[in-house]
């Protein structure tokens, strides 16, 4: 009996040496999800930084395109109402 008492013993002993590092994991496993959470946030905030950034370019081009075209249509209609004036 006195046998059978230590084996347990022991086996509890084993079993609360393994919970304790389940738990422990379980703890870490915890820190890093909090972690991950905090890494996406900031990784959508370095995306929509990025996205910002990349239609600058864009917006500088239609700009451009717009002012280009205004000067044009400027110029054939100052030639338009030179012509007409001059008759």
């Amino acid at each position: 009996m006195d046998k059978d008492l230590e084996y347990l013993e022991k086996r509890v002993d084993k079993l609360e040496k393994i919970f304790d590092t389940v738990q422990q994991i379980a703890i870490q496993i915890k820190e890093m999800a909090l972690e991950t959470k905090y890494l996406r946030q900031d990784l959508n905030d370095v995306v929509t930084r990025v996205a910002a950034i990349e239609e600058k370019p864009v917006k500088r081009y239609d700009s451009i395109v717009s002012t280009i075209i205004t000067g044009i249509v400027g110029t054939i209609i100052g030639a338009v109402m030179a012509l007409i004036i001059k008759k």
